[in-house]
């Protein structure tokens, strides 16, 4: 036998020589069956260890993170939303002991070393988009072209705004710009003409009507002025008492006196001649009169039951009483020794605050002092022409701001957010600018400008008219008050179907619980603060936390259905002593896990990449807060005192139990898992053995270190 036949033999370890010959090899057919099953066994369990490796990386982690990288948002919205995160966030700050400083200690470092006063505010992480909106509002107000004749709400606002700076800026100038305006109008001073009827009558049924031409007729004629009967002075005043608002007219003489200059005599004349709310106004007046007539006293009224049960009225007005409380009769002899004082430029004084002065809910810019400069004069006619008219250019702004698209994105993610808290029988409103403006904002004085058209910018906007001659502003500014007055309204006539300013700017959303309807502001939806661009937690916690606020505040019930907040019932884990903050955070919080194949999987740019979605979340509930001294402690208990009762801030940043955010007394709240997942299928995941790892670590003293994740 050959020695290859021997060593291919099998058997040829345990053969005796004798029977070598009757030996015979395997054949190899008898092998390869033997070698194939060995692979298959191999490969079986190379599969089935593939597979179970698959499985547990799949039940215990999110795939979403792993099998496919979460696309970095590099729109221009996220990219300045990561910038202006990465200047308010001091990384040096450990979230675990002080969020509040870690979100926002950049920006309170930056107001910290400012010069200015201690209401100074650093803008927010989000923008100051209020204050931002408004100054363009102001701009707007301020550089639209005024003409004539007045055709839509937006020339409307603007006369208002510019005619009051003309009055108020600059006395001198304004009264050298109204005396021309008169004189256009046919008045002169020189001369003056005999009415045909009872000045005071006239002056009366002005105030009614706003006949502005017989006011200056009475002004100038003023010596005949007689006081009213008081019957006719009760009818009068019931149409009068609307328009004075929360201001006196005493208050608004003694600033006008104080800012004429005029002698006691003449002020005397003035609260005696100008009957403006009632009957009682006119005895209040002469009461701030000594008995000698020649000095003002201070005299705290008290608002009485009638008027003769005023007896220290009747020892003030001393002879006066009977004529003025009780008949009526003229004063003409009175007046007319009182009147001497007067000079025709004291009387075109009288008649430019009295012009202004029928503005009625304008009257706070008549009250202006002497060491008042032009920007507060320019900031108290803004503010109260907007109070009065500043719906249109409103408009006109947000229409910029806000497209229709963003508009419909927050229906859709309001209606989805109502939806997953289970309050499905309430209805949302939120106003579209752009249709607004096509209703209040058409700029026809311009030419070539149409309704919904943009807003130029600021340096190309049509200067007002500064000619003193051309009058188109004092014209204009009349016109629209004689037209307010005719409508006996302080503001504008709303449109049919038009919403209020409120619904575009005001700070917080509003519950209508009768009509259960949510009204949120336009404002709320100005980028990066909402945009379906953004990480989806950021709308949670901005425009989705101010939601479910006010429904929790509305107490409209929430039909959502979450697990049990605690295995124990301890008060640290009652749902009702962590005020409506914490609510509202943990509601949105459940709807974040409930939601996860509605989330937004983008992250911001930058180090804030490796940030989750909860902690995104945190991070966008706080900034809000940021900046503001004033607020400075409130914001801290909004921020910190919120976040540190809910167990999942601790487990987002792997705070350790006992530190400031993650207080030991949450040891016995669990935290609230997904409700798309059983318990029982917890038990076979990551997640759930992550945190049984997590608090047996915490047991061990040497394991008590200081850990969170770095953005």
């Amino acid at each position: 036998m050959s020695s290859r036949s021997s060593a291919s033999s099998p058997r040829s370890w345990t053969s005796s020589p004798e029977s070598t010959e009757t030996t015979t090899d395997v054949p190899p057919a008898v092998i390869r069956p033997s070698c194939a099953w060995n692979t298959t066994y191999v490969t079986c369990f190379l599969i089935v260890a593939v597979t179970g490796s698959c499985a547990a990386f799949y039940f215990g982690a999110d795939v979403s993170k792993w099998l496919s990288p979460t696309p970095v948002c590099a729109t221009p919205g996220c990219v300045q939303l990561a910038d202006r995160l990465a200047a308010s966030i001091d990384a040096a700050v450990n979230p675990c002991d002080d969020f509040y400083r870690f979100a926002c200690g950049g920006i309170l470092g930056t107001v910290a070393n400012s010069t200015s006063s201690a209401s100074h505010s650093a803008p927010t992480p989000v923008g100051d988009h209020q204050h931002a909106v408004l100054s363009r509002v102001h701009t707007i107000l301020a550089k639209w072209a005024v003409e004539d004749k007045i055709q839509t709400p937006l020339q409307t606002s603007a006369s208002l705004y510019q005619g009051c700076i003309a009055v108020v800026g600059g006395r001198k100038k304004g009264v050298r710009r109204l005396v021309r305006f008169l004189e256009k109008c046919g008045l002169n001073f020189a001369k003056a003409e005999d009415l045909d009827t009872d000045p005071l009558d006239s002056a009366l049924s002005l105030n009614v009507r706003y006949n502005v031409k017989t006011l200056f007729h009475v002004a100038a004629e003023g010596l005949q002025l007689l006081v009213r009967p008081r019957r006719a002075l009760e009818t009068w005043s019931s149409q009068r008492q609307v328009f004075i608002k929360k201001h006196t007219y005493s208050d608004y003489l003694e600033n006008t006196f104080a800012l004429l200059g005029f002698p006691t005599r003449m002020r005397i004349t003035f609260m005696a001649a100008s009957v403006w709310e009632t009957e009682d106004t006119v005895l209040r007046l002469f009461a701030r009169v000594k008995l000698d007539d020649k000095s003002l006293v201070k005299f705290d009224y008290v608002e009485p039951r009638t008027v003769m049960e005023r007896p220290d009225w009747k020892r003030h007005l001393g002879r006066f009483w009977d004529r003025v409380a009780v008949k009526g009769t003229s004063m003409a002899i009175f007046l007319r020794h009182v009147f001497v004082d007067l000079t025709p430029l004291a009387i075109t004084q009288y008649i430019f605050w009295e012009v202004v002065r029928q503005l009625g809910p304008l009257a706070d810019y008549r009250l202006s002092t002497p060491d008042e400069n032009a920007q507060l004069a320019e900031d108290r006619c803004f503010r109260v022409v907007y109070d009065v008219a500043g719906l249109a250019p409103l408009a006109l702004v947000l229409a910029q701001e806000v497209s229709t698209e963003t508009v419909l994105s927050a229906a859709s993610f309001l209606s989805g957010l109502l939806r997953n808290v289970g309050a499905t029988n309430v209805t949302t409103r939120v106003v579209d600018p752009r249709h607004l403006l096509q209703q209040t904002a058409s700029s026809s004085s311009s030419p070539g400008r149409r309704a919904g058209d943009a807003v130029a910018p600021e340096d190309s906007l049509p200067d007002v008219h500064q000619d003193d001659e051309d009058g188109a502003i004092f014209d204009s500014f009349l016109r629209v008050m004689l037209a307010l007055r005719e409508r006996e309204l302080d503001t504008l006539d709303a449109l049919v179907a038009v919403p209020t300013e409120e619904d575009l700017l005001a700070s917080h959303v509003t519950v209508d619980a009768k009509n259960r309807r949510v009204i949120v502001p336009t404002l709320m939806l100005v980028q990066p603060w909402f945009s379906p661009d953004v990480p989806r937690s950021f709308n949670y916690a901005g425009l989705g936390f101010a939601v479910v606020r006010e429904l929790i505040r509305a107490n409209i019930r929430l039909k959502a259905r979450f697990p049990a907040k605690s295995t124990m019932a301890g008060n640290d884990c009652n749902h009702t002593t962590r005020g409506t903050d914490g609510r509202a955070l943990e509601t949105l919080l459940r709807v974040l896990d409930r939601s996860g194949r509605e989330r937004n999987k983008l992250r911001l740019p930058g180090f804030l990449d490796s940030m989750s979605e909860e902690q995104l979340f945190f991070l966008a509930f706080c900034t809000g807060g940021c900046g503001k001294i004033e607020t400075a402690h409130h914001a801290v208990g909004e921020c910190n005192n919120v976040l540190r009762s809910t167990p999942h801030f601790g487990g987002s940043f792997h705070c350790i139990r006992g530190m400031h955010m993650n207080p030991t007394h949450l040891d016995r709240c669990d935290t609230p898992q997904p409700a798309i997942k059983s318990r029982r299928k917890l038990m076979f995941t990551g997640l759930y053995w992550r945190n049984v790892a997590r608090k047996v670590a915490n047991m061990w003293p040497h394991n008590l270190t200081v850990r969170y994740k770095q953005p």
